[in-house]
């Protein structure tokens, strides 16, 4: 039984929304974790990912 990923995709502290996004569509991803300087400082879900893509969508 597998309990962890064996490879997991991280995401750098420094990646755009745009890069984020299309880690998570290209990996079926739900959550991610966060890392600055090599140092976990946190993890982003997919509903995190959607909530900051909303707040950068401007209405017409």
């Amino acid at each position: 039984m597998t309990i962890a990923t064996p490879k997991p995709k991280i995401i750098n502290k420094e990646m755009t929304l745009t890069e984020i996004s299309k880690l998570f569509s290209q990996n079926n991803l739900s959550k991610v974790a966060v890392f600055k300087d090599k140092r976990l400082i946190g993890t982003i879900s997919r509903v995190d990912l959607m909530r900051a893509l909303m707040k950068n969508v401007s209405v017409s």
